[in-house]
């Protein structure tokens, strides 16, 4: 009767641990499709520090807007408009908005 029941909670934990790393991997996929969008958005002179504000927003629970200006600059701020839209640097053009549910 016990050697039943260890067989079924071996397969258990076994599809536990093969659905956790699924799970891992899929979160990988998701930074890493992040991490290109990311990069095709932000001016090449700050590509890095633009990325990382990039990728801390999308992930987070607050909609922000990717804002850059015609100078190559680029900020991050709470969106109250949309794609194309100016943001509150007249100058600046919302490119992408991201993050929040």
């Amino acid at each position: 009767m016990k050697r039943r029941l260890v067989i079924p909670l071996v397969v258990a934990a076994i599809l536990l641990a093969l659905g956790a790393a699924a799970a891992c991997d899929s979160g990988d996929e998701d930074l890493d499709a992040l991490r290109a969008e990311a990069e095709a958005l932000c001016p090449a002179q700050f590509l890095e520090p633009c990325i990382e504000r990039y990728i801390s927003f999308a992930t987070g629970s607050l909609e922000a807007a990717l804002c850059i200006t015609p100078d190559g600059k680029w900020f991050m701020e709470t969106t109250q408009g949309a794609i194309g839209d100016a943001c509150s640097d007249p100058d600046g053009v919302i490119v992408a908005i991201v993050g929040g549910e």
